[in-house]
């Protein structure tokens, strides 16, 4: 993957859900209008499903799927932005102070049913939140330049780690 030769790199780290057989029927997710949006905006999306997922997910001209085994930590210093959803990713990536966006189209359903949180999620997510495939559509369309959760990230990420930096 050549970064320089797209606008922005951006990779897509979903939670594993439990008791759902398919989840990315679940989610809503269209892999060729994502790539068509991807596309038209010159980014490039970097998928990582958990390993219990099975799928066989084509790679397409501004889309991949890494191997499940892959790690995706070393990765993330060489994306502009994570999308994911409830997963703790979001709060290592809060220390590179790059831009969130949160796919929670099952949000109620995850949080009543599934595995819960630890957190009020509104309270603790600082990013744009995408409750439907279209949503995540309308943002990856978006200037994705323009960054409005930059001072909501900085107090997420002193609430997780301001202990770490202090010692």
């Amino acid at each position: 993957l050549n970064k320089n030769r797209y606008n922005n790199v951006l990779i897509y780290l979903p939670t594993f859900r439990d008791g759902i057989n398919n989840f990315l029927d679940d989610a809503g997710l269209d892999f060729t209008l994502l790539n068509q949006a991807l596309n038209s905006t010159n980014n490039f999306l970097i998928v990582k499903l958990h390993p219990n997922i099975k799928t066989d997910c084509p790679n397409l001209s501004n889309l991949i799927f890494l191997d499940s085994k892959v790690d995706a930590y070393p990765l993330l210093p060489f994306t502009d932005c994570l999308i994911s959803d409830y997963s703790s990713v979001y709060i290592d990536y809060l220390l590179l102070n790059k831009p969130l966006v949160f796919y929670c189209y099952d949000k109620d359903r995850y949080i009543n049913s599934t595995r819960g949180l630890y957190y009020n999620y509104d309270d603790v997510t600082p990013g744009f939140k995408c409750y439907s495939f279209n949503d995540l559509i309308s943002f990856l369309k978006s200037d994705l330049s323009l960054d409005h959760y930059s001072s909501e990230r900085n107090k997420i990420k002193d609430l997780f780690w301001n202990k770490t930096y202090n010692t």
